[in-house]
């Protein structure tokens, strides 16, 4: 069993919850928490791409509205997106 998880990991290289949907697709029953111990006894993240639950960590501003927008359309007029779209304050 062992092998075959350490196998994968090295030919897929993906996370226990992965590798666990391969087992069973090879018809390995075995449960997830266990290809887990696996990893992490071999030395291996078992869980290489994980993302924090609260999104990224980078606290880099978003960017407004008014600087994504090249223009308004309001019904059928159209306004550069510098007229009375700039946040306050900016000006």
């Amino acid at each position: 069993m062992q092998a075959l998880v350490l196998r994968l990991t090295k030919e897929t290289h993906r996370g226990y919850r992965r590798l666990h949907d391969e087992l069973l697709v090879l018809g390995v029953k075995v449960a997830a928490s266990t290809v887990w111990e696996i990893l992490q006894a071999a030395g291996i993240n078992p869980a290489p791409n994980a993302t924090p639950a609260h999104g990224p960590t980078s606290c880099a501003p978003r960017p407004t509205p008014c600087r994504l927008a090249k223009s308004l359309v309001i019904g059928s007029f159209s306004l550069p997106a510098s007229i009375g779209l700039a946040p306050a304050g900016s000006r």
